[in-house]
């Protein structure tokens, strides 16, 4: 399922926050796998122009066990946009 959301984001690494705050349209895609469980994401964003910003896609990876997020992989930290679809697709997020 496809979600979009705006969201402040900024690109961060090891080394440090690589950009500035960036208010942006997002588009996430919900994968499941072959139980209809959450498994993985991919995210796009655009700016207020509708171009994307490429150096904020990401993808990763999403552990359910027993309909409660444990854990995932990709990013530092799931968007809110994320952590709201996986609660509305009935995901216990509380820990996230």
């Amino acid at each position: 399922m496809i979600y979009e959301f705006t969201e402040v984001l900024f690109l961060d690494s090891s080394f440090g926050p690589q950009s500035d705050f960036i208010r942006c349209n997002c588009e996430a895609e919900i994968f499941s796998d072959k139980n209809d469980v959450p498994c993985g994401f991919e995210l796009f964003c655009y700016d207020e122009n509708g171009k994307e910003i490429e150096e904020l896609y990401v993808e990763g990876g999403l552990i359910v066990e027993n309909g409660v997020l444990v854990d995932y992989d990709g990013v530092f930290a799931l968007p809110l946009g994320i952590l709201k679809a996986l609660e509305g697709l009935g995901i216990d997020v509380f820990e996230f």
